[in-house]
């Protein structure tokens, strides 16, 4: 059985977008509007499938990171990820591995990022997940994520957050629940 009533901290949230958008598929907006460290969401425990879908988001620090961490009992998970992280510089394939985040994209200032990333349940609490990523400052960086965890419970929270900074407004995150 899969409880809606989960909550939203650290974002604000319109009520009248969480809606069903298909059958069996759930859909909630997070308004990224105003600057913050970080944007945390409770989710229903026993979903199998969720999708992160974001457009317009940026960090206010150069040189750092939006990426995304997930959560058992509302503590995230800081460790253990197999997160690869792969796109070309110029003709170069670069692949990046992080193993305390999934990285969603590289960020200077001014750069903004668009993107969606799906995850599935393997078996148990292990999770696997593959995505597209795309931003651009002066030059267009599409980036492809692929990686998989194992979680000590059942995912429940979704952490999206700048490495430093902010994350500086005025994006939007969508979550899919796959039931």
């Amino acid at each position: 059985m899969v409880d809606y009533n989960s909550t939203f901290t650290g974002a604000q949230v319109d009520a009248a977008v969480e809606k069903d958008v298909d059958r069996g598929t759930r859909v909630r907006t997070i308004d990224m509007s105003t600057p913050a460290t970080n944007y945390d969401l409770t989710i229903p425990e026993g979903i199998d499938m969720f999708s992160l879908a974001f457009h317009h988001l940026s960090v206010d620090t150069a040189s750092q990171f939006a990426q995304l961490r997930l959560g058992v009992g509302g503590v995230l998970k800081t460790t253990g990820y197999t997160a690869y992280y792969g796109f070309h510089s110029g003709s170069t394939p670069v692949v990046n591995l992080s193993t305390d985040a999934i990285l969603l994209i590289g960020f200077d200032t001014g750069r903004t990022g668009y993107g969606k990333i799906d995850f599935q349940r393997i078996t148990g609490n292990e999770w696997a997940y593959a995505g597209v990523i795309s931003g651009a400052v002066n030059a267009e960086i599409n980036a492809n994520l692929v990686g998989n965890f194992t979680m000590s419970g059942e995912i429940d929270t979704i952490s999206l957050y700048a490495t430093s900074g902010n994350i500086d407004g005025g994006g939007k995150a969508s979550v899919y629940l796959h039931m």
